[in-house]
């Protein structure tokens, strides 16, 4: 009898929902019905509205522009770097380069192979109040781990090689007049890139004002000669290459100062010297005979680039 109770009562409440057009289900269902897909078709909705932005299409096409520029800003260093590169290049990153030097991008993402150039070694004495030496240099594979600590010291010893450190004054005027000479030739001949590459490879004289007054000297021989746009490409290498020197002198000032710090707090030292080194890579003909990768005729010489007052005695 309860049995049949029970199921006269089932079918009661389920006429009962069909005439009020309650499909819901109860007792935990989910409710597959037409309430069940209203109630997913609202979950969704939900899902849709959370997910849109209240940006205006001025905004947006704002934000697109900027994240576009700063894309080709990601770009530009890398193409325009290292030289020698296109004028395009050199002109793109002449107005990206302030954006990526605030925000440390300006990486020269080339290959090394086939000929990856000699690295460059940063070697130093510390000398403490009683006079003892530690000496040392860096990047030190054998101190200097895990590897990727080796290459933070192996990138400080390349930034700073990179900043110009060896160029040495030359002594001997004549020199620098033949390759005026030869600039000279090379313009008149027509070779402007090559021209432009050999002017701002021209060593250093003894005297900075001088090798100004030869610079001046040949753009306006170009410009007298009517070949102004040989003259501005020159007027613009030059500038560019002076500024590039004043910077990379306060650069290495504020390294230098800072590498020493750190010399002189980690051996509690009193007197920092240090000297930068080119290690070159032998060549076929040295492994062949026997030769190693460490040979001391692989090692340039070294050159003072910083020291404190007098060794303390």
């Amino acid at each position: 009898m309860s049995k049949s109770n029970s199921r006269n009562k089932k079918n009661r409440v389920g006429r009962s929902q069909l005439e009020t057009g309650d499909h819901t289900r109860g007792d935990g269902d989910s409710g597959t019905g037409p309430a069940g897909h209203q109630k997913n078709d609202n979950s969704h909705s939900a899902v849709d509205q959370s997910m849109r932005t209240d940006w205006t299409l001025r905004t947006r096409i704002i934000v697109s522009v900027l994240v576009v520029l700063h894309l080709a800003a990601v770009f530009s260093a890398p193409f325009a770097m290292p030289q020698p590169s296109s004028e395009l290049s050199v002109g793109i990153d002449s107005v990206t380069g302030p954006y990526t030097s605030a925000l440390y991008m300006r990486h020269g993402y080339r290959f090394f192979a086939p000929d990856p150039g000699p690295s460059h070694l940063l070697r130093y004495e510390v000398i403490d109040e009683s006079g003892d030496v530690v000496a040392g240099r860096f990047p030190d594979k054998s101190n200097h781990k895990p590897r990727l600590m080796y290459h933070r010291f192996f990138m400080i010893s390349e930034h700073f090689w990179g900043l110009g450190t060896l160029g040495e004054p030359v002594e001997n005027q004549s020199q620098v007049d033949d390759l005026n000479r030869a600039v000279t030739y090379l313009r008149d001949n027509g070779f402007i890139d090559q021209a432009d590459w050999l002017l701002g490879s021209i060593p250093p004289t003894s005297n900075e004002e001088l090798e100004e007054r030869q610079i001046v000297k040949v753009i306006k021989a170009l410009e007298n000669d009517g070949k102004f746009a040989a003259a501005k490409s020159a007027r613009q290498n030059f500038e560019r290459d002076r500024d590039g020197l004043a910077t990379a002198k306060r650069h290495r000032k504020v390294w230098l100062a800072g590498i020493a710090k750190y010399l002189k707090q980690k051996h509690n030292g009193a007197v920092v010297r240090i000297w930068i080194q080119e290690h070159l890579i032998p060549d076929y003909d040295h492994i062949l005979d026997g030769g190693g990768l460490d040979d001391p005729e692989t090692y340039g010489p070294r050159r003072l680039v910083y020291s404190d007052e007098e060794v303390v005695k």
